[in-house]
């Protein structure tokens, strides 16, 4: 199965869309993709308002990185510690950082401390796996430093659990697209406090310390 938009903008973007084989930056940016099993598949032309009939789609660069990025691992190794070694022993210059501080590999890291920790939150223990919920699943430094991407540095935090931990983060979740997926939570999860009891009670009794 891949994943594809339907309508696109065509002429405005000088290309037909691209089809996606992973959770990739586009996926987790956009929505309203279709999912199909072969090629070609029908495109339907925003700017023109007109069906451009079946089309052959190239794969998105993003997941080309993303494919890249998962064979990392082998026998002995998870892909996802091998990339959590890696940010570990790091030691990051400015040339190594986004416009908004965090480091360019951070998306990688983060991805990769979610799959470590199964897309559990450490706080309240409610389990984000299903694919549809990975969404919800973010990663907190715990000393504030964007650049600290040490493995003791970093929590599991479901996103009701993240914007949470203390009067910043209270104040970034309070607006904006952190406030909208906020909301999006509650409509998932509107018994949250609930079953946040009861996941936090069976997460601590099977957790490894």
């Amino acid at each position: 199965m891949f994943a594809y938009k339907k309508r696109f903008a065509t002429e405005h973007y000088d290309t037909l869309p691209r089809y996606h084989i992973t959770d990739c930056e586009t996926r987790e940016t956009y929505t309203g993709f279709r999912f199909a099993n072969r090629m070609p598949v029908n495109i339907y032309c925003t700017d023109q308002r007109k069906d451009l009939g079946p089309k052959n789609l190239e794969l998105c660069k993003n997941c080309h990185r993303q494919v890249n990025f998962y064979s990392y691992g082998d026998d002995q190794t998870d892909w996802f510690d091998v990339i959590l070694k890696k940010g570990e022993n790091r030691d990051y210059t400015e040339d190594d950082l986004r416009f908004d501080g965090y480091t360019r590999d951070w998306r990688q890291v983060s991805k990769a401390y979610r799959y470590k920790r199964g897309f559990i939150c450490e706080t309240c223990g409610i389990d984000l796996s299903d694919r549809r919920m990975e969404w919800f699943c973010e990663v907190h430094h715990i000393d504030n430093d964007k650049t600290n991407n040490t493995l003791n540095n970093l929590k599991c935090l479901c996103v009701k659990c993240h914007s949470n931990v203390d009067d910043k983060h209270r104040s970034n979740y309070s607006e904006g697209k952190n406030k909208d997926k906020l909301k999006q939570f509650d409509i998932y999860f509107p018994d949250w406090n609930s079953r946040a009891k009861e996941c936090k009670t069976s997460f601590n009794l099977g957790r490894d310390i």
